[in-house]
């Protein structure tokens, strides 16, 4: 008998496919990216003039119709017609140029309190004195005693804002500076 022999058969390993992950050109890449925003930049056109649109046409005002409006006659009854003269208005506050005003230095330059003073009796108040406040302030501010005063310290706002860069009014405090005379006035490091 012959033998035979067999010869093994050698197996190549066979590789693996894996699905290739396609790369992307850099045109495809611009072209999404140039779509991403064209889509974005209409969402926010839409948006911004939606809100124009919204603005223009309500402009904070609340709307009628003619349901919410009262129901009244159009032409009341002779007795329940209203005067047309308009009743007199309140005079206005005046200026009280004798009012008494301390002017106190606190913490400008010397001779700050001075110099607005001056100012001050240029313009018609004659009842001005001078001092040094106890503590240091910055700005100019011109404290008023009580509610009829402040016409008066307005007054002095304006003749002061000509000298210096901002001034101020207020309301007096607790603090004894501000409580010297019926206007006061400190000048406080600028």
């Amino acid at each position: 008998m012959e033998e035979t022999t067999e010869q093994p058969i050698e197996e190549t390993p066979v590789p693996e496919t894996v699905p290739e992950k396609r790369k992307e050109s850099h045109e495809e890449l611009f072209g999404r990216l140039v779509g991403s925003a064209s889509v974005l930049f209409f969402v926010l056109l839409v948006g911004v003039l939606a809100w124009y649109g919204y603005r223009t046409v309500h402009r904070g005002e609340p709307t009628t119709s003619i349901g919410d409006l009262p129901k009244t006659d159009i032409i009341a009854p002779a007795a329940s017609r209203e005067d047309p003269t308009p009743p007199a208005a309140e005079p206005a506050p005046q200026v009280d140029q004798k009012i008494s005003i301390t002017v106190l230095n606190g913490g400008s330059m010397k001779g700050a309190a001075s110099v607005a003073q001056a100012v001050i009796k240029g313009k018609g108040f004659p009842n001005v004195t001078t001092g040094n406040a106890v503590k240091t302030y910055t700005g100019v501010t011109v404290y008023y005693g009580s509610d009829a005063d402040q016409v008066s310290a307005e007054a002095v706002k304006t003749a002061l804002g000509k000298k210096y860069k901002a001034v101020s009014t207020a309301k007096s405090t607790a603090d004894a500076d501000t409580k010297k005379s019926a206007l006061v006035v400190i000048v406080g490091q600028q």
